[in-house]
């Protein structure tokens, strides 16, 4: 009789906390998302189980996988985004930043892009990787 309930004990999984760089100079955690941090949809990399990690300073915010947004709700001021490349799925070498201003009820859109090159002579393939600032369109589109 204790067996079920014990086993239904384990099955249930804790409640997960916000990473730290969205708890930093959050308004509340019902705020509205002020800050869309989205990677285009693309057909590179689009299998690649790692994905790159998103950091907000120092904090890492989350990962992005293609097509996927992570939504930072962040006060007014200024931050550093960076985007690490994954190497045996932990974060490696930043591969571009971008410092950005938050407003006050102003919601931001930047997109990270990471597109196919060239291949290389010895048969690699080559990748740009870009952080910038999008408009709210290319958001909703994931362009």
């Amino acid at each position: 009789m204790l067996l079920p309930l014990a086993l239904a004990a384990c099955a249930v999984a804790p409640a997960s906390t916000p990473p730290a760089a969205q708890l930093a100079g959050v308004q509340s955690p019902s705020a509205a998302c002020i800050v869309h941090v989205y990677r285009n949809q693309t057909s590179y990399h689009s299998l690649n189980p790692e994905k790159p990690f998103l950091y907000v300073g120092e904090e890492r915010a989350g990962t992005l996988g293609v097509g996927q947004t992570q939504c930072l709700r962040l006060a007014p001021g200024k931050y550093l985004l960076s985007i690490r490349q994954p190497v045996l799925f932990m974060p490696g070498i930043t591969s571009d930043r971008l410092e950005i201003e938050v407003q006050q009820g102003t919601p931001l859109y930047v997109r990270y892009a990471k597109e196919f090159r060239a291949v290389t002579g010895t048969g690699q393939m080559s990748s740009n990787s870009r952080l910038q600032l999008a408009s709210e369109e290319e958001w909703r589109l994931r362009k």
